[in-house]
């Protein structure tokens, strides 16, 4: 007998015993009665295993669930009921278990987004929520997906991340100026947009650098959804010793319930901040993020974007979308000079993660002018990517006369202006 076999006899069952859902325990002790009384497996240990298994089916989240366990994978995505693709940690995709059918990939889904109060169906068809654990699911379903497919779905699970300034030397990230240089700039009050990809890496060079702000300074923090940073750092007497508010927003279906990143941020400039977060700039908290950074606080974002300069672009292009009246030379002057340094990121080939391009901007006769400070040469795009890190331009006097006057050690203005 199969296991699909198996579970359908079972879930008959346990159908025809309750007529409303069972608690966990007492669901576990009528599957195994049913295992035992059809000898359904051939040993103790061969009982445990299928007991879980169709326990897993009835309660849990069937063949994701181990994935969802596991901490060395990153993302799974289903791109139809037989297609299950797992990422680990590494960069490495493989196939992973499938469901049963399309009926079963829905069923399970659906229970997957009932735990963020999300309710998935042909009126609602695509949906984004989130599980405790940092695991966030955008599913996609009924009509706008092949019927033969039943659903595509993308679970990510987003983990704080807590590399050193050797992890990133080691894994090649970058080398030790532009991480000291990135750090000390905003920590002396310079702000800085980190753009990429997905899975470029920007949010974990952003919550490594997040973690370097002065403990004795105001430190808030926006996220969508779920939680990736965690600033908030305790003694060995569990004292909290830094000044750190996390938030994150609240969907509803209801738009009057909702609480978007740029209702927080609007909120958080009346909380007295020193230094602003915001996990990544994708909407109108575009335009809230940069009158921050305008007006005295560093502020850090992330957007997706493919060049140190076209983040100004997509910063714009973002704030068009909440005030399609604004000029457009207006937004870019403002976003330039909102964020001086920007940051550009990207998987390679070979899966490692790497700086690219750190610039500085300034806006001048109408014009972005980008000028390149390092940057990552590819000379050989193989199985293993080659190349070597360049120092370019010096920083602008008006940049490091913003930082000395935000407290910068000495030695850091020499390192960074050393051969430049």
């Amino acid at each position: 007998m199969t296991f699909k076999e198996i579970l359908e006899k079972t879930q008959a069952y346990i159908s025809q015993v309750f007529s409303s859902e069972p608690e966990p325990e007492m669901l576990e002790s009528y599957v195994r009665h049913f295992v035992n009384q059809n000898h359904f497996a051939n040993s103790s240990k061969e009982t445990e295993l299928l007991c879980e298994a169709l326990l897993d089916e009835m309660q849990g989240f069937s063949v994701l669930s181990q994935y969802l366990k596991r901490d060395d994978v990153e993302e799974i995505n289903v791109n139809r009921w037989d297609d299950v693709k797992v990422t680990d940690t590494s960069g490495n995709t493989y196939p992973g278990r499938h469901f049963l059918s399309p009926q079963h990939a829905v069923d399970i889904i659906k229970r997957l987004l009932l735990q963020s109060n999300m309710v998935w169906d042909n009126s609602q068809c695509i949906q984004v929520g989130h599980l405790t654990g940092n695991i966030r699911v955008t599913a996609v379903g009924f009509d706008i997906v092949d019927e033969d497919a039943a659903c595509a779905v993308s679970i990510r699970k987003i983990t704080a991340s807590n590399l050193s300034r050797e992890d990133f030397i080691v894994g090649k990230t970058c080398n030790e100026e532009m991480i000291d240089f990135l750090r000390e700039a905003y920590r002396h009050g310079t702000s800085i947009c980190i753009a990429g990809s997905a899975g470029s890496g920007k949010t974990t060079l952003m919550s490594y650098i997040l973690k370097h702000v002065p403990k004795d300074k105001r430190l808030l923090t926006v996220e969508q959804g779920t939680r990736e940073f965690d600033c908030v750092y305790r003694d060995d007497d569990n004292t909290v010793k830094n000044n750190v508010v996390h938030l994150q927003t609240r969907l509803s279906d209801d738009e009057k319930h909702s609480v978007t990143q740029e209702k927080l941020l609007e909120t958080m400039m009346t909380m007295n901040p020193d230094y602003i977060a915001v996990g990544e700039s994708k909407g109108a908290e575009a335009m809230q993020a940069i009158n921050a950074a305008n007006t005295g606080h560093a502020v850090i974002t992330t957007t997706h974007a493919n060049s140190c300069e076209d983040t100004y672009f997509r910063l714009v292009s973002l704030c068009k979308m909440k005030y399609p009246n604004m000029d457009e030379e207006l937004l870019t002057q403002l976003a330039v000079r909102a964020f001086p340094i920007t940051v550009y990121m990207k998987k390679l080939k070979d899966n490692s993660r790497r700086i690219l391009t750190i610039c500085e901007a300034e806006y001048t006769d109408g014009q972005i002018q980008m000028k390149e400070l390092y940057r990552f040469q590819i000379e050989k795009n193989a199985e293993t990517v080659q190349g070597l890190i360049q120092k370019g331009s010096c920083v602008s006097n008006r940049l490091l006369q913003q930082m000395k006057e935000n407290g910068i050690e000495k030695h850091w203005l020499n390192v960074f202006q050393k051969e430049c």
